[in-house]
């Protein structure tokens, strides 16, 4: 009864945005801190100094591992079905997708949603920065210090240092 009442307090301070209201960004602040307390009441594992913007979609915090010092950005969706760990350092911009899950298709006879589904985690590695919009599909590995570029639809693992982009996401540039 306790994760569930902590999990409709998460879900209630999370719709509340103060972010860019003048004279209350502060105010935000707290709210966000609230916000990690109840997450982690959840079953979540989220490390120190972890901001969780407001709207994120948390489908099952159990399933969620983050580092210290990290950011994920407003409205992203962590369709967590499977483990989603997320390492140190990491910044993630707003309306990113995490789906851990894929439908089964073995026949085109029976529907869809009647042939199961497969599930994997999605691990990002320490120091990496993700831009909005992007995609992660399930069972991806992403090493450290890796830059994604916005809009990019990440459907493999990316292991070499450097900037990825597009769909589907390609190396564009080592460092």
């Amino acid at each position: 009864m306790k994760k569930i009442s902590s999990y409709l307090l998460f879900l209630l301070l999370n719709q509340i945005d103060l972010q860019y209201v003048v004279g209350l960004s502060s105010l935000n602040n707290y709210i966000s801190r609230f916000r990690m307390v109840f997450l982690r009441a959840c079953g979540a594992s989220v490390g120190s100094n972890t901001v969780i913007r407001a709207r994120a979609t948390i489908v099952n915090p159990r399933n969620l591992v983050i580092g210290e010092n990290c950011t994920i950005g407003r409205n992203c969706n962590l369709m967590n079905f499977a483990t989603v760990c997320i390492g140190n350092d990491v910044e993630i911009g707003p309306d990113c997708v995490f789906q851990t899950n894929e439908h089964v298709v073995e026949t085109f006879d029976k529907p869809l949603g009647q042939q199961g589904a497969t599930y994997q985690e999605i691990k990002i590695g320490d120091g990496c920065y993700v831009g909005a919009n992007v995609t992660f599909l399930s069972g991806v590995q992403i090493s450290s210090q890796i830059m994604i570029g916005a809009k990019s639809l990440v459907n493999k693992d990316l292991s070499d240092k450097g900037l990825y982009g597009g769909v589907p996401c390609r190396l564009k540039k080592v460092y």
